[in-house]
């Protein structure tokens, strides 16, 4: 999962800071999600996703979408509610909603992109030049599941395939799945992909991860 701290100096819509990093889901003081991914099966009406306050003094106003694999929000998936108040100490339940008309590939998985901002409440009386407000989006994935797939997920990826042309290796993935690779073992020596390397799209082939050590003894997955 990943959170972005948007911040805003003053009245003025002056200075935006991003900031990205690795959070558990269970484990942030605050607004915090259910999940760290969500899988959506094809023919399912709704998935659910919970939204958590475990802060006793905090209120937030919570604001969900969701984006395509490119970041665009294209309509395929709809959230209720898209927008509400959230009391301290409290649990609400994100309902997404498939609007898809069965238009995306029943060969594979489809990426999206979750977003839930949350947005503090603050007391108008005390606001001035020098009031900082912080809103923090947590983005997470959601995978688009058809139903009947040639293999089940459990199995994929022992089906990863990699070959190798001078230091370079190419990593194919003939599986309807995503998967995400995040440690090659060779023997004693270690080597841990780059974030912006470590996905592989179904049924794709392409090459990556320069540099890798020779033999590979043993490939990590992530948890999906």
């Amino acid at each position: 999962m990943r959170k972005t701290a948007t911040m805003a100096h003053g009245l003025l819509a002056g200075c935006v800071l991003f900031a990205a990093s690795i959070f558990s889901a269970s484990a942030q003081a605050g607004v915090a999600l259910g999940a760290t991914r969500v899988i959506y099966p094809a023919g399912q009406k709704q998935v659910q996703l919970a939204v958590t306050n475990n802060d006793d003094n905090s209120t937030w106003l919570i604001q969900s979408w969701v984006e395509n694999a490119d970041g665009q929000r294209d309509g395929r998936f709809v959230i209720t509610p898209p927008l509400f108040a959230m009391q301290g100490k409290k649990e609400n339940t994100l309902r997404i909603i498939d609007a898809t008309n069965n238009q995306l590939p029943q060969d594979r998985e489809s990426l999206f992109w979750m977003n839930v901002k949350a947005i503090p409440s603050m007391d108008k009386s005390k606001l001035s030049d020098n009031t900082l407000q912080l809103a923090i989006i947590s983005r997470i994935k959601l995978y688009y599941r058809p139903g009947k797939l040639a293999l089940p997920p459990d199995q994929a990826a022992e089906k990863l395939t990699f070959s190798r042309s001078g230091s370079s290796l190419t990593l194919t993935n003939p599986t309807p799945y995503y998967l995400t690779v995040t440690e090659l073992n060779a023997g004693h020596a270690f080597w841990r992909t780059p974030s912006y390397r470590r996905w592989a799209k179904p049924a794709s082939s392409y090459p990556r991860m320069p540099g890798t050590p020779s033999p590979i003894a043993r490939l990590m997955i992530t948890a999906r």
